[in-house]
């Protein structure tokens, strides 16, 4: 059973303070994990998502590139 009340501007949901500002909008479980690793993928995947479908092969590049910038990225 899940409690919640309508609070402006959202809704607060089970009493443990979690609110839905934009319930429209819904995020996946993997999505929000992922995010952990890093934000930047995340937020990738989704813009791309909307976009449509691609070849294999440039999903194989995008994830090379992203490893190889994430590495760079951890150097320094």
């Amino acid at each position: 059973m899940i409690l919640s009340l309508l609070k402006s501007p959202g809704w607060v949901v089970d009493w443990t303070g979690m609110l839905v500002t934009n319930s429209d909008h819904l995020i996946s479980g993997t999505a929000i994990v992922g995010s952990l690793f890093c934000r930047r993928k995340a937020i990738l995947s989704e813009i791309f998502d909307e976009l449509g479908d691609f070849e294999p092969k440039h999903l194989v590049i995008g994830s090379v590139v992203h490893q190889l910038l994430q590495e760079v990225s951890n150097l320094g």
